[in-house]
């Protein structure tokens, strides 16, 4: 299916230990979460023990659900960070949730500037 990005649309970030336990599975846990949606998996390496995995989910209605989804995980392995940047139609600056680098949640109404994990 194609993507249509102009209903809006979620870009999320997932970087986790490579070596963890989680980490082996990760990117298979999640293509299985999203054989519901419509998606395109952007990018997914492993550099320096670290997996990091960037895709983009058609619609932007189901943010809340895939915080609950990356919370799940973290309780799993703590050192999941992820960042859902939620695009909607009509506003000029998108939302975010995210985990810093304490591993603290972070929601943004208005994301301003850059971030990056």
């Amino acid at each position: 299916m194609e993507l249509n990005l102009e209903n809006g649309y979620l870009y999320v970030s997932v970087s986790c230990p490579n070596n963890s336990e989680i980490g082996c599975v990760l990117l298979d846990e999640i293509t299985t979460f999203l054989t519901n949606y419509t998606y395109t998996i952007n990018d997914s390496w492993t550099d320096n023990n670290q997996l990091d995995i960037r895709f983009t989910v058609d619609g932007y209605e189901n943010n809340f659900i895939f915080e609950e989804f990356f919370d799940g995980i973290r309780e799993k392995e703590k050192k999941v960070r992820f960042a859902i940047e939620c695009i909607q139609p009509g506003k000029k600056y998108p939302s975010l949730i995210r985990i810093n680098r304490q591993f603290k949640k972070i929601h943004v109404q208005n994301k301003k500037r850059l971030m990056g994990l």
